[in-house]
């Protein structure tokens, strides 16, 4: 709308998930937590606006997130490197947001 995004659509693992499921995922990934490239401030910094935008506080966003992104590395039906990307940002995310 008005040459911005309004919706946003992944279909990578395409199933019925909770808005807290889809708000943890959502963050995760586009918003590029967890990427070495940005500062854990800049990331800091993505989550905050987004969660502002929302009205919601980055508390629980974080722990949904955390939560899906353990999920994700440990689910076989991922393929091993997806897991292991999971993992990785996990820890990332551990180690510079929680």
């Amino acid at each position: 709308e008005n040459g911005k995004p309004i919706s946003i659509f992944d279909f990578d693992i395409c199933s019925p998930g909770s808005p807290a499921n889809e708000l943890g995922w959502t963050t995760w990934h586009w918003l590029e937590i967890g990427n070495n490239k940005y500062s854990s401030d800049e990331q800091k910094r993505r989550l905050k606006v987004f969660c502002d935008e929302y009205g919601i506080d980055t508390s629980p966003v974080l722990e949904w997130m955390v939560k899906r992104q353990a999920f994700c590395a440990q689910n076989e039906f991922f393929e091993h490197s997806f897991r292991e990307h999971c993992a990785q940002s996990l820890d990332w995310v551990k180690k510079n947001l929680v």
